[in-house]
């Protein structure tokens, strides 16, 4: 355990040497948000019909904003180290590959949500909104973070896993990546979408790594349906996860480590 921890403490020490980057990069998700808020603030008053409030909608989208960085993974550096034969320094030492990579993944992403917290949190107060929530609602979407990220990065780890056989999964990625920012409800509310849409998309996993914990904050989900909901991600957990360490055992057994 204390080896995978160290990675994680590396991978901090590592997103850290580059500050600057890392705060610019923060404050161009304040930015975003900032904007996509005002952008549906204005869609909706065009409308007839309003499905959130200007309140409601600023929230939605500055949680959004931080749940968002759990989800958006790059696991490039898997693909390179399968297709360069880098894997082989972990296949002859005591460590396992795939939590290696998860325990540094797990140092980025702890720091860059921590981050956010700290910096579009201020800034939602500032701009004279609150999330108007108690200590269960906290507890509730703070169970809900772990449990989205390492649903998203067994996802993802699946997909680098074809690298195997496959010499690029980028375009692969890519795409799971957009339909995830679609699906989730980063860029638009599922409650925008048809009422079919809705009941079909509430038992797959990806409403739930963003749109159920913010629906649950802006009190328009009550606590039972949020908790189906983490039920239903935690199921989707165990079968990616299989998948992914089937895939992971059948490629290893024929991978040469040669490179490309």
């Amino acid at each position: 355990m204390k080896k995978y921890l160290l990675v994680t403490k590396i991978s901090i020490q590592d997103t850290m040497q580059y500050r600057f980057d890392f705060v610019l990069r923060t404050l161009k998700y304040a930015t975003m948000v900032i904007l996509m808020s005002l952008v549906w603030i204005g869609v909706q008053k065009s409308g007839d019909n309003q499905i959130m409030a200007s309140d409601q909608t600023v929230r939605y989208f500055f949680l959004a904003a931080i749940l968002y960085s759990l989800s958006n993974l790059h696991t490039w550096y898997i693909d390179e180290d399968i297709k360069l034969g880098y894997l082989s320094k972990f296949l002859l030492k005591p460590i396992s590959p795939v939590w290696h990579y998860f325990s540094f993944e797990s140092g980025t992403i702890i720091l860059e949500t921590l981050f956010k917290f700290l910096v579009i949190l201020p800034i939602l107060y500032l701009l004279g909104y609150s999330l108007n929530a108690g200590l269960g609602d906290f507890a509730l979407l703070l169970l809900f973070m772990p449990i989205i990220f390492i649903f998203t990065f067994s996802l993802y780890s699946l997909i680098s896993g074809l690298c195997f056989w496959f010499n690029d999964v980028f375009a692969i990625r890519w795409s799971l990546l957009i339909v995830i920012r679609f699906l989730s409800g980063v860029l638009v509310p599922i409650s925008f979408f048809p009422q079919l849409f809705q009941q079909i998309s509430f038992f797959l996993p990806f409403q739930h790594l963003a749109y159920t914990p913010i629906q649950m904050m802006n009190h328009e989900l009550p606590k039972t349906t949020a908790l189906a909901g983490l039920g239903i991600l935690c199921g989707w957990i165990v079968v990616v996860t299989y998948l992914r360490d089937l895939l992971w055992r059948a490629g290893s057994k024929s991978y040469e480590s040669t490179g490309i």
